[in-house]
């Protein structure tokens, strides 16, 4: 597999984890504003926004590009949890929807990245499991 998969990974599940739980950031219910959910919740809505956004776009990448699922699906769980835990308190607390889509799709890209060189060693050698 090469970095190019866990670039667009990280990059897309960082983008969702931006966009949807930023969101969140902006929801009023009559008139008084909630205080800020707990560190916890904030990590859980990551970790869901995240999974499914990574599952869905390493599904397509293995229908299309016919690579290995076991690894696809393994590099995928890493870079959601990766990404999940670490921008899901980051992207509540910026205010705007659409720099949070920027900031953490970046981020989400560099995550995937790092753990694409930690799995996979300096040159990118390829992910394969024994069948």
């Amino acid at each position: 597999m090469s970095i190019k998969l866990c670039l667009r990974l990280g990059l897309v599940a960082g983008g969702a984890v931006g966009v949807l739980v930023g969101l969140l950031h902006g929801t009023l219910c009559c008139g008084t504003p909630p205080g800020p959910p707990p560190l916890g919740q904030l990590i859980l809505a990551g970790l869901i926004v995240s999974f499914i956004a990574v599952f869905l776009a390493a599904a397509f990448a293995c229908l299309v590009k016919h690579l290995p699922v076991l690894s696809v699906f393994t590099l995928a769980l890493l870079i959601g949890l990766v990404v999940g835990v670490l921008l899901g308190p980051l992207a509540y607390n910026m205010v705007n929807p659409a720099l949070s889509l920027f900031v953490c799709a970046v981020l989400g890209a560099l995550l995937g990245w790092v753990i694409c060189r930690i799995l996979c060693g300096a040159r990118g050698a390829k992910l394969e499991v024994s069948r």
